[in-house]
Formats: C-alpha cells, structure tokens, sequence
C-alpha cells in the first residue's frame, strides 16, 4: 500500500505526451484518476493501457465550473495541461501563448482551490530561465533577468504562475509542489505542423 493507493486525483492534460505516462504510472499506483482534455495537442490513443480503468472527461481546463466538477471531493490536483506547441511556433506567438496559459494554470489553480483540495502539482517550464543561464542548468532562481527570447510569451507565462502558486499557498494554505521539466521527449509526442518540441524537429 502506498501513497496514491485509493487516493482520487485529477490531471488535466492528461492525453498529452507527458500528462499520459504520469496517468500509467498513477493507475499502476492505485489512484482513481479522472482525467480532463480537450485533444487539441492531447491523444485518446495514449491512454489505451488504461482506458478502462480512468474516467475520461472531454472538456477544456479554461472552464472554471467544468474544473470545479471534476476536482470536487480530489486528493490531489496534478496539473499538466498547456499550450506548448514548440520553439518553431512559440517564437512568433508570444501574445497567444501568454495568455492561452495563463488562463490554463490560474483556472485549474483556482478551482482546485474552491474545490477545496489537498494538494497541488503546478507545471512551470525550463523556458522561465533567461539566456544567459549556465548549461546544464542547475534550479535557479525563475525572476533573474528576461526569459530566453523564442519563448518569451510562454516563458513569462510560466513565472507569472509559479508566483501565483507561490501566494495562493501562503494566502489559503495550500499544499502545492512546483516542477520544472527540461526537454522531456518520448515515444507519445508529437512532431506536426511545424509546432514539434526541440528533439522531435531535430530527429
């Protein structure tokens, strides 16, 4: 018996490239886990080792109430919906891509938060570090300098709700863990319509 063993949680995103492995492993782990996504760059097919062991909710994570619903009576959030199509799109897409994910994570932040549950995982990025960071880059402080230029939008995206994760948990005491992923690659990402992650383009 472990930690997740019998635990609800819910992960938005959790068709996508990453959110579905974190999925795998939490059904392995004994947790209900309700999954809600809207597709738009999530896939059905990645969840078919477990498909009959989840509940799928077909719905986009900008819709408070929807949120709501599906968090209410949760152990645990585990937040891995954003709109990340890749440095390909992203450099031409600041305005977008700021505000696409800053209504993502604030929604889910919030309705977690009405919903009343135990913990939190909010997703930051690797693109909250500026240019100048030391490669490899050691966990730095996020608010040193400009985010790197291709990713500016979702860069400041990213640190504006690591701070807002930060208030939340000192204004209502909630239990909410920070991660940052760097490149993460694997067989379930997708390579389309000029909008691939950085070892997909290159591949």
């Amino acid at each position: 018996m472990g930690y997740w063993t019998g635990k609800r949680v819910a992960v938005p995103g959790g068709a996508g490239f990453i959110g579905s492995y974190l999925v795998d492993q939490l059904v392995d782990a004994g947790a209900h886990v309700t999954v809600v996504d809207n597709l738009e760059s999530g896939r059905f097919a990645n969840l078919s080792g477990v498909e009959d062991r989840i509940e799928f909710v077909l719905g986009d994570v900008t819709d408070m109430q929807l949120c709501r619903e599906v968090f209410e009576g949760k152990h645990a959030v585990l937040n891995m919906a954003a709109s990340a199509p890749g440095v390909g799109h992203s450099h031409t897409h600041h305005v977008e891509l700021l505000g696409r994910n800053v209504q993502i994570g604030s929604t889910v932040l919030e309705a977690a938060r009405q919903a009343q549950v135990e913990r939190v995982l909010v997703v930051s990025s690797s693109c909250v570090y500026p240019e100048d960071a030391p490669v490899p880059t050691p966990e730095l402080p996020a608010f040193m300098g400009e985010p790197e230029r291709a990713n500016s939008g979702y860069g400041w995206a990213k640190r504006y709700l690591e701070l807002q994760a930060h208030h939340y948990a000192q204004r209502f005491g909630m239990r909410i863990a920070l991660a940052r992923p760097f490149n993460a690659y694997g067989a379930r990402d997708i390579a389309r319509d000029g909008r691939a992650h950085v070892i997909p383009a290159l591949i």
